[in-house]
């Protein structure tokens, strides 16, 4: 329809109506052309606007919900359309338009949530080979899991830069072959800290981050954690430690490394870790502390009684609550006695 098209063409020319008036008119004219217009001729203004920064947002959020093949381009490109608006079409709409929106050059996190958990493998492929989505950890974690049986997210996944190294392990867990070559090949993508390596790192340390979370895959269990801290290999003991409690790496490390050594007595508890064994990596790791300084038999006396004073299901809660938020600055009381900073 012409006249359609050319109230399109007028919106998309004028920047600051001079006459507010007649621009209101044009907005009413084209709402009641809209009903009229054939899908084609809605379409093509649709284009025209999805163009312009300054087209009118109800006239555009109109569109938006309108036919998949009327919408894309608006929900593809346009700018005027904000999260809200997104987010609204996101919920109420197709997978279609679902898809048009995981195109956009900038997706933000919250829409990213909500288009993953529609758990539409077409529109997650997208998201994932989109570089502008903001995805956070949570959703990536989301989408490795059902990457498992959901093969068709297992190619951008393993392309997908900024991908964590405990990610990248659990990939390779189920990876075909030439997804696992990929990925090693192409080490640099990822970090342990959930972003990219930054520029100039080696190709070395980033194959070795992998590798350590590969291997803490294969021995997270606690005789094999004794047998890599002996071995001397501390960064994939960290990584097997972390995998074997269920924390993140940086929180593992400070539970590890706390010099009051009752954080350790929990997570070894929690994990099901027997009074031996960690009688054993306490006395190892205090051996290897960067003051030098030797753990003493009553400090490991006094971590051995504390380790038999906790109850099990009491220090997963505990654990849970490290894995859920930073660690607490002072120590909370754990059945009558103090689990220690991790500060």
């Amino acid at each position: 329809m012409q006249l359609l098209e050319l109230v399109g063409t007028y919106f998309a020319t004028a920047r600051q109506p001079e006459n507010p008036g007649e621009y209101q008119i044009a907005i009413d004219i084209a709402r009641k052309l809209l009903f009229e217009a054939d899908k084609d001729a809605r379409r093509r203004v649709a284009e025209i606007l999805a163009r312009q920064p300054g087209a009118p947002r109800d006239f555009v959020d109109i569109l938006a919900h309108d036919d998949p093949v009327v919408a894309r381009p608006l929900l593809s490109t346009s700018t005027v359309l904000g999260d809200a608006e997104l987010l609204d079409v996101a919920t109420r709409r197709t997978v279609e338009h679902r898809l048009a929106i995981a195109m956009r050059s900038q997706v933000s996190e919250a829409v990213c949530r909500v288009l993953l958990g529609t758990d539409e493998d077409t529109v997650a492929c997208t998201l994932l080979g989109n570089p502008g989505a903001r995805i956070s950890r949570s959703c990536l974690e989301r989408c490795v899991d059902r990457a498992r049986d959901a093969a068709a997210l297992q190619p951008p996944l393993a392309r997908r830069h900024g991908l964590d190294a405990d990610l990248v392990a659990r990939l390779l867990a189920f990876l075909p072959d030439t997804l696992r070559r990929e990925i090693r090949d192409n080490a640099d993508m990822f970090a342990d800290t959930g972003h990219a390596l930054p520029h100039g790192t080696d190709m070395p340390v980033a194959k070795t981050r992998i590798a350590a979370a590969l291997a803490a895959r294969r021995a997270a269990d606690p005789s094999s954690l004794v047998t890599l801290l002996r071995g001397g290999n501390r960064l994939v003991f960290e990584a097997a430690f972390a995998e074997l409690v269920s924390l993140p790496t940086d929180v593992a490390r400070r539970v590890l490394h706390d010099p009051g050594n009752r954080p350790l007595a929990v997570a070894c508890k929690a994990a099901g870790v027997n009074r031996s064994h960690f009688v054993n990596l306490l006395a190892l790791l205090r051996q290897g502390s960067p003051d030098g300084r030797q753990i003493q038999p009553a400090e490991v006396e006094d971590a051995a009684h504390f380790f038999d004073a906790i109850d099990r299901e009491t220090a997963r809660h505990t654990v849970s609550r490290w894995r859920h938020r930073t660690m607490p600055a002072r120590s909370r009381s754990l059945n009558g006695q103090s689990a220690a900073s991790c500060a």
